[in-house]
């Protein structure tokens, strides 16, 4: 509709109430025309975004037809494209008031005076389309929890409204807000996080999503009734859970709650692999072997149990019978030969993949007191062979320490320098070693591969006039 057009049509309508008759659209039908002067002055002073015009309501020369004129224009807009335009200038208002950072998230912060002189000029009966407009739009668009401190909105509206605080859905899903928050964090339900003025943080939910979130509720469990359900103890089933074979894990250190959070399916999936086998009986032919006995006699070594479980899941290794009177993976019954020589190779490969101290410390390069002194440390992994009580290190291990740090020595003959002298000049660029002579006893000096490192060694590397004296 056009400009002039449009207030041509409020013009009208103003002018039948001026001269006594009824009609024009239904939510402005019952406004005397005092009344819907009063609106339209309202509704016009807020959408005309006229700069300089801090009181909005507080229009110089508005006597004059150069003040009158985008006023009326902007209340014809609003007016008379019901609810659209209403809610096209509670939008404009908000995105006006965007850098006022104080209150952002109350409605004072985001409608500025708007919100309680509307509330507080136009609560008669007659104006009730649009106070009803506005709770419509919060409805929709308000992403934050409405408490019983929102008093000037309606208490239906309040009670249903989608969003929700984590704390208030935990009350009604029965759970804590911690948990709400890692599931959300996790990605596992849906939600957003709202900060406050003050910077606290706070998980909002959408009420019509409680049914789906008690549902993924029901699909996770701590490690206590993991255990339980595997027919394990609880460091068993970390086993499992540090080497990624019970799925999505949501750890309490990495994620600062009480408890581990598992996926319930993902270990019922996993105990299908072993819920058609036949009941074990001690007078077969066959010399069989529980799981929870082969832990405790066969499988020794801490690694050989998750290769074991994987295994079983591959199909390379599978029980031959389970105990009636025991629950999960520890009712197993594994074939006792065929158990022992799958451990055999396991050992086997581990020792073909892995090397003495003096081995890894030729090819690292280091000399053997700097290799035992970094196994000390914690810097190089190392696995202590079983049987013989020997340190070994994996090959793949060598590769990551390859690629996490750098002897001072290469570093000095990359760049045609003394050792000494490639110290000096990294401590006064604030770069220092892990562990040296002067740090720890080390006999040789060690650095952390990083971004900073790298550039002062590529600057160096460019412009040997640089260095410092």
């Amino acid at each position: 509709m056009a400009a002039g057009e449009i207030e041509t049509i409020f013009a009208t309508l103003l002018r039948d109430r001026l001269t006594g008759c009824d009609g024009g659209p239904e939510h402005l039908q019952f406004l005397q025309l005092a009344q819907l002067h009063r609106l339209a002055v309202f509704l016009g002073a807020y959408a005309d975004p006229a700069p300089g015009r801090r009181i909005l309501l507080k229009i110089p020369r508005f006597a004059t037809m150069q003040a009158v004129r985008p006023i009326a224009h902007y209340a014809a807009e609003t007016l008379l494209d019901w609810p659209d335009g209403f809610h096209r200038l509670l939008r404009n208002l908000r995105a006006r008031r965007q850098e006022n950072v104080r209150r952002g998230n109350q409605f004072i912060g985001q409608f500025g005076s708007f919100y309680s002189f509307m509330f507080e000029q136009f609560s008669q009966p007659e104006f009730s389309a649009i106070i009803y407009a506005f709770e419509a739009y919060i409805a929709e668009n308000w992403p934050r929890p409405l408490t019983n401190r929102n008093k000037l909105l309606s208490k239906d509206l309040r009670q249903k409204h989608i969003w929700i605080p984590a704390k208030e859905a935990a009350h009604v899903l029965a759970t804590s807000p911690r948990k709400l928050a890692l599931l959300h964090k996790a990605g596992r339900i849906a939600g957003h996080v709202m900060a406050t003025p003050g910077g606290r943080k706070m998980l909002c939910i959408d009420r019509r999503e409680l049914s789906q979130i008690a549902d993924s509720l029901r699909e996770t469990v701590d490690l206590r009734s993991a255990a339980q359900l595997l027919g394990l103890q609880r460091r068993r089933v970390s086993q499992l859970i540090e080497h990624r074979l019970l799925g999505p894990a949501i750890a309490p250190k990495a994620h600062r709650s009480s408890s581990w959070i598992l996926s319930r399916s993902f270990l019922e999936n996993l105990l299908v692999l072993g819920s058609n086998l036949p009941d074990w009986h001690e007078n077969t032919d066959r010399l069989g072997l529980s799981l929870n006995d082969a832990l405790r006699f066969v499988l020794h070594r801490e690694s050989l149990f998750p290769n074991l479980i994987l295994s079983v899941i591959e199909g390379e290794m599978l029980p031959i019978a389970a105990i009636a009177d025991r629950a999960g993976m520890g009712a197993w019954v594994f074939d006792r030969e065929e158990l022992t020589d799958w451990r055999d190779r396991q050992l086997e490969t581990l020792r073909e993949e892995a090397l003495t101290v003096p081995e890894a410390a030729r090819r690292l390069g280091l000399k053997q007191e700097t290799a035992y002194h970094l196994l000390a440390r914690g810097i190089l992994p190392f696995t202590v062979d079983p049987d013989t009580d020997q340190r070994l290190i994996r090959k793949s291990e060598l590769d990551g320490f390859r690629e996490s740090y750098v002897l001072g020595s290469q570093i000095a003959l990359e760049l045609n320098l003394s050792p000494r002298r490639v110290i000096q000049i990294l401590e006064k660029l604030g770069i220092f070693a892990v562990c040296g002579p002067a740090i720890d006893g080390s006999r040789q000096y060690l650095y952390r591969r990083d971004t900073a490192l790298q550039a002062v060694v590529e600057a160096l590397w460019r412009d040997a006039e640089r260095l410092p004296s």
